[in-house]
């Protein structure tokens, strides 16, 4: 990792640094449902996460829309939401 010195004036033995990020992307799975041999299968989708999106980007007005297809099990579902911009950072549940 390279040091970064910053322009203002430090203790003496201080050393200012500023790691670079690091990120591996994941792929998440979401059945094909446009393919009717999938949307018409009689094998359950049990998943327990039923959406993920890295990057959902909002209008001008800060407002987006997601959709997504739930599960077969008969049960109730919880959220996580959260996002960050604008030196901002958003957390809903």
């Amino acid at each position: 990792m390279d040091i970064v010195q910053s322009s203002d004036v430090l203790p003496p033995g201080l050393v200012s640094y500023k790691p670079e990020g690091y990120c591996v992307r994941k792929e998440f799975y979401v059945p094909a449902y446009d393919d009717p041999k999938i949307k018409g299968s009689s094998t359950p989708d049990l998943r327990t996460t039923i959406y993920w999106n890295p990057v959902v980007k909002t209008d001008s007005e800060g407002k987006a829309t997601v959709e997504f297809y739930s599960a077969d099990a008969v049960t109730s579902y919880s959220y996580i939401m959260e996002g960050m911009g604008e030196n901002r950072i958003g957390y809903a549940r």
